[in-house]
């Protein structure tokens, strides 16, 4: 299946809600494996400022903020960007 950009975004609007209330913060692939690893890869976060391009719902970035470092978020779709300030309770 080819998409083009405005397809994919559709597509995605449309499943997000129901994606992030099936896995959102509760993602193992997310909190046993990808975190750990980006928190390794970032090594020591204190005074540095952080870009999270393609942020989705924001959980990287309230990980991040929770740690003290400030985070500018970058390429929300839509229904992310909804769902990232009503989780970070914007």
């Amino acid at each position: 299946m080819n998409l083009d950009q405005n397809q994919g975004t559709w597509i995605w609007d449309r499943n997000a809600e129901e994606w992030h209330r099936s896995y959102g913060e509760r993602d193992p692939n997310r909190s046993d494996l990808l975190d750990p690893l980006i928190l390794d890869l970032l090594g020591e976060v204190k005074g540095k400022r952080i870009l999270d391009a393609g942020c989705g719902d924001g959980y990287l970035s309230r990980k991040l903020a929770r740690l003290g470092v400030p985070v500018n978020r970058g390429g929300d779709l839509r229904e992310d960007a909804r769902l990232c300030q009503r989780r970070a309770g914007k």
